[in-house]
């Protein structure tokens, strides 16, 4: 595995898109102060990750855009890329080439790119474990780091030991997994909390089940005496019908009697 190409476009200093080609073995850039060097690697740190503006010499993000001269407009978006040979398939990636790209646009958006898909922070920094590369591992030493390091505790030193021998990886997938199970607790608890809430309507709505119950069957017992009632002053009203329908007859066989008389 070895860097092969640095693409940039827009950050900083770098206002037309350029294209760094290294070859295997050294590779140094040299120029006069104020040329872009520092620039270059910073380009690095960021497309690698880096979010502590501070190491990028940078107080806000839109510092990282090319902010314009006299002769040159201002640009809408930084872009970076960095391209490494995968051929002994270092990355765990299946291809021949690993490029990983930045964007950062005035708006404060941006995204990250992994061989021109859509990729997370974390995608990126699980990318780099355990290869030596990164934001804050050995492979990339700034003015003063050196001496940083000798002067270092030796806690300060077990992050550097630990990315060299292979461990960082590993807590990096312990610390994820702890996260999971937090987010997971978190989850369950918001879900007892649901159950207690869903457990608190549910006998709202067992006493209002049988307070519906109870007035329906009120209401069937209304309408049934109701119907008996009815029933039973039908049958009275009848049965006084049929008697005057029988005075009525009788009352006028007698008038057709004396009538005849």
């Amino acid at each position: 595995m070895y860097l092969k190409y640095l693409d940039i476009h827009g950050f900083k200093s770098f206002a037309d898109p350029v294209r760094i080609e290294f070859k295997e073995g050294i590779t140094v850039i040299v120029g006069p102060n104020g040329c872009g060097k520092t620039n270059i690697v910073e380009a690095i740190l960021w497309v690698l990750g880096e979010k502590a503006l501070s190491n990028l010499r940078s107080s806000s993000s839109t510092d990282l855009i090319f902010s314009g001269s006299k002769t040159r407009s201002p640009l809408g978006m930084a872009e970076v890329s960095i391209t490494f040979d995968n051929t002994k398939r270092i990355f765990d990636i299946d291809a021949d080439e690993v490029k990983v790209t930045r964007k950062l646009f005035r708006d404060g958006s941006g995204e990250f790119l992994i061989n021109g898909e859509n990729a997370r922070l974390k995608d990126i920094k699980r990318l780099f474990l355990d290869t030596g590369l990164g934001v804050s591992t050995y492979s990339i030493l700034k003015q003063g780091v050196v001496e940083k390091i000798i002067h270092s505790k030796p806690e300060d030193l077990r992050v550097f030991v630990d990315e060299a021998i292979g461990v960082s990886k590993y807590q990096f997938q312990k610390k994820e997994a702890e996260r999971n199970i937090e987010k997971s607790l978190e989850d369950l608890n918001r879900v007892e909390d649901i159950l207690h809430e869903v457990k608190k309507q549910l006998s709202s709505m067992e006493y209002q089940a049988r307070k519906a119950k109870k007035y329906n069957e009120l209401v069937d017992k209304y309408k049934n005496l109701k119907i008996n009632f009815l029933l039973r002053k039908y049958d009275e009203l009848n049965k006084k019908l049929k008697e005057k329908n029988k005075e009525w007859k009788k009352s006028e066989e007698e008038w057709v009697s004396l009538k005849e008389s």
